[in-house]
């Protein structure tokens, strides 16, 4: 297509007739069109040409507005990331697709104001992807007494006495106790756990997650990799 064109350019305009983008330009009296089907083909344009076609808007009828207003996005888009003939393309994709920038600036016009507006959109976070669970005491299957739930601290209060020493282990998520050993599990298992009417629903909890570690052998020590692929991974009934 023709290029080098921003010292004889006129204006730019949609042909709803042929659906093309239509560039006018004029040199030494000579008067030309350059047109455009597809608007990714803006991307072949030099430097200098995406200036002149982002610094004017193009001119088009109200019932083409959505097809024109993709050349004037393209134009943007150009103008933003500095894409034109002779960028260099890998440099780009390295810089906007495979690095972790944290956001990036995706340009439009509104389709009533025709004002340029930003949407800002952001990648996806890093999460991780193994959680690591609080130390905490265990082996007091032996020296334990009894295990009841705190209302005003909203934890679970594990109760043991060992050599006439009387002390506490408290636990405020329920899945902390899945970091409990197996005797320690078959144990609260065992001892239903206490607490107040009002508190009823929150203590319960910590009394689903004993069972299910005592159905699924869910424990520390368990292996983790065999039991994702023996209940949720095969295809089990059950």
């Amino acid at each position: 297509m023709r290029q080098d064109f921003s010292d004889s350019f006129r204006w730019w305009y949609y042909d709803g007739r042929s659906a093309e983008a239509v560039i006018v330009w004029c040199k030494e009296d000579t008067w030309d069109t350059v047109r455009i089907f597809d608007p990714m083909w803006l991307t072949n344009l030099p430097l200098e040409d995406v200036k002149t076609l982002y610094r004017c808007h193009i001119f088009f009828d109200v019932g083409d507005m959505e097809q024109a207003l993709q050349f004037m996005r393209v134009i943007r888009l150009c103008f933003t990331f500095d894409m034109h003939a002779g960028s260099n393309w890998k440099s780009l994709s390295e810089k906007f697709l495979k690095t972790g920038a944290d956001k990036y600036y995706q340009p439009d016009i509104d389709a009533f104001t025709r004002i340029h507006k930003v949407i800002l959109k952001w990648l996806p976070p890093n999460v991780m992807k193994k959680i690591p669970l609080q130390k905490m005491r265990q082996d007091f299957s032996d020296s334990f007494r009894w295990w009841y739930y705190d209302g005003r601290s909203a934890e679970a209060v594990i109760v043991w006495c060992k050599e006439d020493t009387w002390d506490t282990v408290r636990i405020f998520d329920p899945m902390l106790l899945t970091n409990l050993p197996l005797e320690d599990v078959k144990t609260l298992y065992r001892c239903h756990i206490f607490f107040d009417v009002g508190d009823m629903e929150q203590a319960l909890q910590f009394m689903r997650v004993i069972r299910l570690c005592f159905t699924f052998d869910m424990h520390a020590g368990s292996n983790w990799k065999s039991l994702s692929e023996k209940f949720l991974k095969t295809g089990a009934d059950k």
